[in-house]
């Protein structure tokens, strides 16, 4: 099993260049991409549990820190709790109790 994050960094305007070459060398980043507009970087961190992934994570956030404006953050639901989601889901539905309406 693997946790990944996808995160959208605003970079100051003429760093952005700058930004890329150095997340690509952190570990556990598997993907940089500058994009067009703001924000203008998307990065994909991945690691073997969430725990590692935070560390990584964190280490990649702070090797641009001084040249970020603003952070978004998207966690990627592992299969595990993807199935989690679906069965309670599934339960809520055969909970519900239906609605009688007299005439």
């Amino acid at each position: 099993m693997s946790a990944r994050v996808y995160i959208l960094l605003d970079i100051k305007k003429r760093e952005v260049s700058q930004a890329v070459q150095t997340l690509q060398d952190e570990d556990g980043v598997k993907t940089v991409e500058a994009l067009e507009g703001s924000p203008n970087i998307l990065m994909m961190v991945q690691a073997r549990n969430r725990t590692s992934l935070a560390n990584l994570a964190n280490h990649a956030l702070a090797s641009v820190e001084a040249i970020t404006e603003s952070v978004q953050l998207l966690p990627v639901l592992n299969k595990n709790n993807t199935r989690l989601l679906n069965e309670n889901d599934n339960g809520k539905r055969q909970n519900k109790m239906p609605i009688l309406r007299g005439k």
